[in-house]
């Protein structure tokens, strides 16, 4: 599934009745599609992310950022954006359908973890990527014991039963 099917199916009474499907709670899935629903979702349980604003409420002195469309995965139409005036550009082109991140510049420590709690039990697993034109091209798993914490606090945070993937950098 993509996305845009998952916030359908939390949000569309009956779009997946008859359907069995391992997911997560509706309300999660709505925060968790949105970025700025994520970040605030995170800054509520205490877990670190990089500083998520809306698109309209960045501030030049704040430059470099990562602006982004709030909504969608993968890299596309995502900008690091250097300079007052692209910032006020894209403002003005996308106001708040866009959110702008803290940009983090060592995509080498970029992750992608799978996360499963069923009956109580917590797995996960995590890889890094190495991504070009927003596509995974090579991945290798990994045992970071300081990753495998945040997952599990997020796992008992979210009070998961189903699957997400997590993606972070180190």
């Amino acid at each position: 599934t993509d996305e845009n099917e998952i916030h359908r199916l939390a949000t569309e009474p009956g779009a997946a009745a008859d359907l069995p499907l391992l997911t997560i709670r509706n309300d999660l899935a709505i925060a968790f599609c949105d970025k700025l629903g994520t970040a605030e979702w995170l800054s509520n349980h205490g877990i670190n992310g990089p500083k998520t604003v809306p698109l309209t409420e960045a501030k030049e002195e704040e430059l470099p950022l990562i602006v982004k469309p709030r909504h969608g995965a993968g890299s596309m139409s995502v900008s690091i954006v250097r300079t007052a005036s692209l910032l006020r550009g894209m403002q003005d082109e996308h106001g708040d359908k866009y959110v702008a991140q803290e940009y983090l510049p060592d995509s080498r420590s970029e992750l992608t973890c799978a996360l499963l709690r069923m009956n109580g039990d917590i797995r996960s697993l995590s890889l890094w990527r190495k991504l070009s034109g927003g596509r995974t091209v090579s991945a290798r798993i990994v045992d970071e014991p300081e990753v495998d914490k945040l997952l599990i606090r997020i796992a008992e945070a979210t009070d998961l039963q189903g699957a997400i993937n997590v993606q972070l950098r180190m």
